[in-house]
């Protein structure tokens, strides 16, 4: 899921439905602009003016995690990448909070 968060109106919902049709322990990658970073919070503030983005909802990767665990997910791996607007390309890190495009790697949880 790229991006695709932001445009749910139940993400909760949403990840119960993609827990329930994955395979037994199987992947889930979700991509999505975090929130809470500083350039996060640059998109959400300037969203109304955009009209791709003027009706999307950003998560922080705190709300995404949330998500996936309350959803029986177990978190893989985690990756962020886009720390500036510089049109180059840019370091992908471990992690998120700091990049505002983040990756979440999770497996479907029997348990």
């Amino acid at each position: 899921m790229v991006t695709a968060d932001c445009f749910l109106k139940d993400a909760n919902k949403a990840f119960k439905e993609v827990w329930r049709i994955l395979s037994n322990e199987g992947i889930f990658v979700i991509a999505f602009i975090d929130r809470e970073t500083p350039l996060g919070k640059l998109y959400n503030e300037k969203k109304h003016s955009n009209n791709f983005y003027k009706h999307a909802h950003f998560h922080s990767a705190k709300e995404i995690i949330k998500l996936l665990e309350t959803n029986r997910f177990t978190i893989l791996d985690k990756k962020q990448t886009i720390f500036t607007l510089e049109n180059k390309i840019q370091e992908i890190m471990d992690g998120v909070g700091e990049g505002v495009f983040a990756v979440i790697k999770s497996k479907k949880n029997l348990k």
